[in-house]
């Protein structure tokens, strides 16, 4: 017996993770792994929804960790000191230095941006991410979702500290805004991805036989890899 846990009953730290239970009559104790951006939870049939809800909720600083963790480690930014005009990003997959951000469409770097804490800076590019994302991301799931004809029933866009994007069983797709610092074909892969989770909320071979029909298998490879080079340099943000 498979099907994603109701999400209402999770920390709000794990409510962007696809989150999947598989029951099990043989099964005795309660157990999860974390593979390829999902949680599977294992658990007793005689186990009820909420002794599995606490439980899950008791793993999550454990969950988050391994989940974070595929990511890779290859921070390009001294997060320890505020950022100055020639420390640089990615934005949109270029590294951008920052005393030229204008000319690469970062308009929220302006001269005011230099001289203020580092927790203001990360504040202004946050903002830069929300505003870019709701137009470019947005605009991606309107095109694929006729592409592919799934189409989910809410779209939400968060800054998530870990994981690009999720979809559960209700139908709505969360996508993380820290992707606009991401290249085009992984910000392309990881919307046609979420959106065929409408269809398998899981990782079979069908699943990735729809994705397929939106990204070629070498886009999707390029695309993986690219996110776990360079995926943790994007979450310097919250570091």
């Amino acid at each position: 017996m498979q099907y994603a846990i109701w999400p209402a009953g999770l920390k709000a730290d794990l409510h962007a993770l696809n989150i999947v239970l598989k029951r099990s009559a043989r099964r005795k104790t309660l157990g999860l792994k974390v593979r390829a951006g999902e949680v599977v939870v294992f658990a007793p049939t005689v186990a009820s929804d909420a002794d599995v809800m606490a439980w899950v909720n008791g793993k999550a600083q454990w969950i988050l960790r391994h989940v974070q963790n595929p990511l890779g480690h290859h921070p390009s930014v001294n997060t320890r000191a505020p950022l100055t005009a020639h420390s640089e990003v990615f934005w949109l997959g270029r590294k951008v230095v920052l005393g030229e951000a204008g000319k690469a469409g970062l308009s929220c770097i302006d001269t005011a941006f230099f001289g203020r804490t580092l927790t203001d800076q990360k504040v202004l590019l946050l903002n830069a991410c929300e505003t870019a994302a709701k137009e470019d991301l947005v605009d991606r799931v309107t095109h694929w979702q006729a592409q592919l004809q799934l189409y989910p029933q809410h779209i939400k866009l968060r800054p998530y500290k870990s994981c690009w994007g999720s979809c559960n069983h209700r139908g709505v797709v969360a996508l993380n805004t820290l992707l606009m610092m991401a290249p085009e074909a992984v910000r392309n892969y990881v919307v046609v991805h979420e959106l065929c989770h409408l269809k398998h909320l899981n990782h079979s071979s069908a699943f990735w036989a729809e994705v397929a029909k939106g990204c070629r298998p070498p886009s999707i490879r390029s695309a993986k890899h690219w996110l776990k080079e360079h995926g943790e340099q994007l979450l310097f943000i919250y570091r």
